[in-house]
Formats: C-alpha cells, structure tokens, sequence
C-alpha cells in the first residue's frame, strides 16, 4: 500500500464492503483530503459516533481534515 501511495496522484473508490471502506479510511489518513468538504458528513457521523460514546474520541483525532491544502 505504501508504494502504490507513494506513486499515485489519486485514488478512486468503486463500490465496495467494510474491506473498500478500510482502505478509504487507511488513504484518508495518509493524505488527509476533504476536497469541497466531500467528506464533510462522514465527519459528521464520526463526531456523532463519538457523542453517542460508539467511539472514543481519541480514534476520532486520526482522521482529520482541511478546508484547503495550506492548513
């Protein structure tokens, strides 16, 4: 995975299961995109996982986000 991230521009996720999602989650990390706030409610529903005590807020802090890529 990290050669493949390492030479490419981007990624795209096709249709997938809980496997697909891991590996949105795993580049997420790495490049830490929110383009157009894309990703905008995703967020959201991980700030409300952690409301609801589904997660805790530290797992919450490893995936992070910025409104342009100067932050």
């Amino acid at each position: 995975m990290n050669a493949m991230f390492d030479h490419a521009n981007a990624f795209i996720a096709l249709l997938g299961g809980l496997g697909t999602l891991e590996k949105i989650f795993h580049i997420s990390s790495w490049a830490q995109l929110n383009i157009n706030g894309f990703y905008n409610t995703l967020l959201f529903f991980l700030d409300h996982a952690v409301e609801q005590q589904f997660l805790i807020f530290l797992a919450r802090q490893i995936l992070i986000s910025a409104a342009t890529a100067e932050n």
